[in-house]
């Protein structure tokens, strides 16, 4: 008896529809991300709420310095302060879809599904993130901007203020806990969630956002990037154990008789 066989992978097959942008299988993928991560709540446990319940608790807490960081970084504004917020400010909008569409572009070019799969996740973790939670909570809170001077105590829902959370962070740490999810190294990590935490430190020094807005925004796309990728790896990997199949001929010689077993994934 005989065989052969080659690695499973979850990139297994190159060609699959679903590391292609424009392709139907993509948008399926987008809505069952999408209603995956929407749907999170039915699935928690109470563990998953008390964690929930931590988190709310220390956002509230972080807004207690609300007041007292606005008045810090007002005094301490200057053209150096202006220069960092105008260089990281970009990461949360125009600049975060150009590092997905670099991943994208040299997955195709150098062959690499990993690349390719960071763009497609991280392009999902920003339509749920930013595309749909962060407008609802935006348009349901009411809160008023810093530089209205209303106060950090001014919630008016389903007004129009729209102060949190910030859509820059949300979009920056979306992006970046993708990425991190995918790569193992430890300076990814760093350098993907400084550039987004800046992001965040550029909106409040700008006076758009409070320091809890900021805190709650990275809170949302960090744990909504991680879902994705956790996510689409599982469907990765169930579409490359789908693919295994193996055949068994019969092989006849002069002087052997027994079974080949081939094996493909």
């Amino acid at each position: 008896m005989s065989g052969c066989a080659s690695a499973a992978s979850r990139f297994a097959d190159d060609s699959s529809d679903q590391e292609r942008l424009l392709s139907l299988d993509y948008g399926k993928l987008l809505l069952a991300d999408t209603q995956h991560v929407l749907s999170a709540p039915l699935r928690w446990d109470r563990r998953d709420w008390l964690t929930v319940s931590l988190a709310s608790l220390g956002v509230a807490a972080t807004g207690l310095f609300d007041e007292p960081v606005r008045d810090v970084i007002a005094d301490n504004k200057g053209t150096t302060a202006d220069n960092i917020a105008n260089f990281f400010e970009p990461f949360g909008v125009e600049y975060s879809f150009g590092v997905l569409s670099g991943f994208y572009l040299s997955g195709l070019a150098f062959d690499n599904p990993e690349s390719r799969a960071v763009a497609l996740d991280g392009l999902a973790a920003s339509l749920v993130a930013t595309g749909i939670i962060t407008p609802v909570l935006k348009f349901a809170v009411g809160r008023s901007r810093p530089r209205t001077e209303d106060g950090a105590q001014t919630f008016e829902p389903f007004s129009g203020n729209a102060s949190f959370p910030s859509s820059h962070t949300t979009q920056a740490f979306a992006v970046a806990s993708v990425i991190a999810e995918h790569y193992d190294p430890l300076w990814i990590d760093l350098t993907s969630y400084g550039v987004a935490s800046m992001a965040g430190f550029a909106r409040i020094e700008e006076d758009e956002h409070w320091v809890s807005d900021v805190v709650a925004s990275a809170l949302i796309g960090t744990v909504v990037g991680k879902a994705v990728v956790r996510f689409n790896e599982q469907q990765r990997d169930r579409d490359a154990h789908s693919r295994t199949s193996a055949s068994v001929m019969p092989l006849v010689g002069a002087d052997a008789l027994g079974l080949t077993v081939n094996f493909s994934f």
